[in-house]
């Protein structure tokens, strides 16, 4: 999940996702940006985690970097969900 710390709704939505990795039997990790080089680092990490897919969070940062995100997800290998369908009409996977 690429989270933006900043987001008054992280408590909530990071309880909420750790609740439904262990009902399914997964880990879930939580990747943090508010910037356009904390998007570059959490891409990075994400590949080197090998991470199945992220979940990008409905935000102004991400919604306002979609290209970069996609751009980023495209590089790196990693299937993303996006929670805003500009990001498939910029090259994104699902919304």
């Amino acid at each position: 999940m690429l989270i933006d710390p900043k987001s008054p709704v992280i408590g909530l939505s990071i309880a909420d996702l750790h609740a439904a990795g262990r009902a399914i039997g997964r880990q879930i990790d939580v990747f943090y940006a508010s910037t356009s080089r904390d998007n570059d680092a959490a891409f990075s990490s994400l590949a080197e985690k090998r991470a199945a897919g992220v979940l990008v969070v409905n935000n102004p940062l991400f919604i306002d970097r979609r290209v970069q995100v996609v751009t980023l997800a495209a590089l790196h290998g990693v299937p993303a969900i996006y929670s805003y369908r500009g990001f498939t009409e910029a090259g994104g996977l699902m919304s």
